[in-house]
């Protein structure tokens, strides 16, 4: 398969080679494959359908992570993307690896009191539960952080999560053995 990808600049102007698709066309394929971009690396992907839309409301204290895990495995959503926005309290997240090499030795923050929190995750399962892969930002104040968010998480207020299904994906999480970690699968 090959993929021609088009760069534009500001203005919406093509600055690609000849027979490369228009201005925001990034990627022209069937329903999934393998993508080789020439450095020897395959990115692979699938393409699917949004299902259900589900809408919650967090309350004080609630804990995040665990209300996120417990709405996929009543609703069942096997694939899927999740937006937060809100307040978030008593949390760890993950700010990068100490160095850029395999394994990682990942670098943990402590948020302890009220911060805004606004992100995108991703929902995929491992056996017979789902896991989840959430990057924010958070901020109080001028003080703003980004990262994973893992391990615990309080609503601070009120904490708004819009979750998407996705239909027609064939993917779980899978341990890495290079990295140690749980890592999207596409089968």
């Amino acid at each position: 398969m090959q993929v021609n990808v088009s760069l534009c600049s500001s203005r919406g102007e093509r600055e690609e080679e000849a027979g490369a698709p228009a201005c925001g066309s990034w990627l022209e394929a069937g329903g999934g494959g393998d993508v080789s971009p020439g450095n020897g690396e395959n990115m692979k992907y699938q393409t699917g359908e949004v299902g259900r839309v589900i809408v919650a409301r967090f309350e004080h204290d609630d804990a995040i992570l665990d209300n996120i895990i417990g709405i996929a495995k009543k609703e069942t959503i096997r694939a899927g993307v999740f937006y937060l926005v809100g307040g978030m309290k008593n949390a760890k997240i993950v700010v990068g690896p100490e160095r850029d090499e395999l394994p990682p030795i990942p670098v943990w923050r402590e948020i302890k009191e009220s911060h805004e929190i606004v992100g995108i995750g991703t929902i995929f399962w491992h056996g017979e539960e789902p896991k989840i892969h959430f990057h924010g930002a958070y901020g109080k104040h001028d003080n703003v952080k980004a990262g994973c968010l893992r391990e615990t998480a309080e609503t601070f207020i009120v904490l708004e999560c819009v979750m998407l299904e996705i239909k027609g994906i064939n993917a779980t999480r899978e341990l890495d053995p290079a990295s140690g970690m749980m890592l999207l699968n596409l089968i």
